[in-house]
């Protein structure tokens, strides 16, 4: 199986991609290939935001011809995308004419066609097992309602807990070895205790709907309290914003850290340029451009880095499915729900996996975490099962019975 798929420039969606490609793939040289093809416009083609299927399925072609597919010596066929979570209404849609227009590129080239007569087709982070031209749904079991039956499509349906991560032992300590070299990281962390423990914050924020997950400066006063009283246990604290953690929470927490022994903010979010009305970059005139503008560019990729240290626990707000990554990397995973208020009928995902997490012992409630009085060396908690894992082993399974029932049918024929 060699595996390929196209940029929606998204990290997650991307880290997600890139780690089932390589549980997949039988193609040796896979990390030295590029696996995620640039789009032809350099933005995410998305098959709602165009005028018709034509006028959508010629970017494509243009983005595959660009990649020349058809020229290398092992021609990939398997096409891995994500669904998108955050736009549920168009999501399925989205994914079958994404789907659809990679195949029509396949069956429209004779040298693809022969050598690959079927593109398989794996769409995972979905919420849906109702597509028309995927061979397999990974559906994330808190993105469902698993009371109602599924509508049967032509695809098989995987079920699975959490999501993919990239995270593992060996790739956080990459990140810190990579992140020892930088002079201004070995100042930040000989300000810290080198004997306590240490609680890092990985915030989420909001998504393109602002009232879907409130994200405030309320929350983030909540927030501030749970990292003072990690302080006040005597944890080393650090905070990372993400990119959809909105500018003032970013600037309220940056400039009370500050103010805090043993407490550190780091900022992650790229910093926009004039009149940038994306609120996933930082305003370029944002009150503490200069400083983030810095960070990015001398401590940029800290986050997995702070992880390394042994007796670390990493706290997570709820609307977020990092959980999902430090968990399977075996890091102490906590999740903060506190007065982050997601509206359930929008995002019942959110609850449902936080649900998951904790009931299965997988992740605890910084609260309970925090009411037991241990450090995280002592915490005892069961690593989220590797997800890419199980979904590779599925499909290959899968795949495998299929063959089998091919060849016999072959076998009966040839013996009729």
């Amino acid at each position: 199986m060699k595996c390929f798929g196209i940029r929606n420039y998204r990290r997650g969606d991307e880290n997600q991609a890139n780690t089932l490609g390589l549980s997949l793939t039988d193609d040796k040289n896979f990390k030295h290939r590029e696996f995620l093809l640039e789009t032809s416009t350099g933005k995410p083609l998305v098959f709602s935001e165009f005028e018709n299927y034509q006028s959508f399925k010629k970017e494509i072609f243009r983005t595959l011809e660009a990649a020349k597919i058809k020229e290398e010596d092992i021609i990939p066929d398997t096409f891995i995308l994500p669904s998108d979570q955050g736009n549920q209404e168009v999501a399925i849609k989205n994914v079958d004419m994404m789907c659809k227009a990679v195949r029509d590129y396949y069956q429209e080239n004779e040298a693809l066609k022969k050598k690959v007569p079927h593109l398989k087709t794996i769409v995972f982070n979905s919420f849906s097992a109702s597509y028309e031209n995927v061979d397999y749904a990974c559906v994330s079991r808190h993105s469902i309602d698993e009371t109602l039956p599924l509508k049967e499509g032509s695809q098989t349906y995987i079920p699975v807990e959490g999501i993919m991560s990239p995270f593992n032992k060996i790739v956080i300590s990459q990140s810190y070895e990579s992140m020892r070299k930088k002079p201004d990281f070995r100042r930040e962390m000989a300000l810290k205790n080198q004997k306590a423990p240490n609680a890092v914050f990985c915030l989420g924020g909001r998504v393109d709907n602002p009232t879907t997950m409130p994200f405030d400066l309320d929350v983030a006063q909540d927030i501030l309290s749970k990292a003072k009283t990690f302080t006040q246990k005597g944890y080393n604290v650090f905070i990372v914003n993400g990119p959809r953690t909105p500018a003032d929470v970013s600037d309220y927490l940056y400039e009370e850290a500050s103010k805090i022994d043993g407490m550190r903010f780091y900022n992650s979010k790229s910093i926009g340029e004039e009149n940038d009305e994306n609120f996933r970059n930082y305003p370029a005139n944002g009150v503490h451009a200069k400083e983030f503008k810095d960070q990015t560019e001398n401590l940029g990729g800290i986050y997995r880095a702070l992880l390394y240290p042994e007796n670390t626990v990493v706290v997570h707000t709820y609307d977020s499915f990092a959980g999902c990554e430090t968990s399977q990397a075996n890091i102490p995973t906590l999740i903060y729900k506190g007065k982050f208020k997601i509206d359930k009928e929008v995002r019942p995902d959110c609850y449902k996996l936080y649900d998951i997490l904790t009931e299965n012992k997988y992740a605890s409630d910084v609260d309970t975490f925090l009411a037991q009085d241990k450090e995280p060396k002592d915490y005892e908690f069961t690593p989220l099962p590797p997800v890419a894992e199980k979904i590779a082993s599925e499909i290959k399974k899968y795949d495998s019975q299929k063959r089998a029932l091919f060849m016999s049918k072959m076998t009966e024929k040839d013996r009729g």
